[in-house]
């Protein structure tokens, strides 16, 4: 599969300045410390001995199952801020 390459194509894409006073805001990045302070939890409970670039998907994909409600959260808030 590779290493992706999306240079700086996020960067065009139209993302609106965080405002606190916005609630949506405040809630996506509450919901981001939440799923950090998870992952830390989460993390030495996964077999991470000897993590080769095939091992390191299968990792990312338990903190994904993890984190899925957090994510589908996050997704409808995102999916709200940028107007779709």
């Amino acid at each position: 599969m590779g290493p992706r390459d999306i240079c700086k194509k996020v960067l065009e894409l139209p993302i609106p300045i965080y405002k606190e006073e916005k609630s949506s805001h405040r809630t996506l990045s509450e919901l981001g410390i939440e799923c950090a302070k998870k992952v830390e939890k989460i993390i030495p409970t996964l077999n991470t001995k000897d993590v080769t670039p095939g091992k390191i998907g299968r990792l990312r994909s338990q903190v994904r199952e993890q984190l899925k409600d957090e994510m589908k959260e996050i997704d409808g808030i995102v999916k709200k801020i940028m107007g779709k």
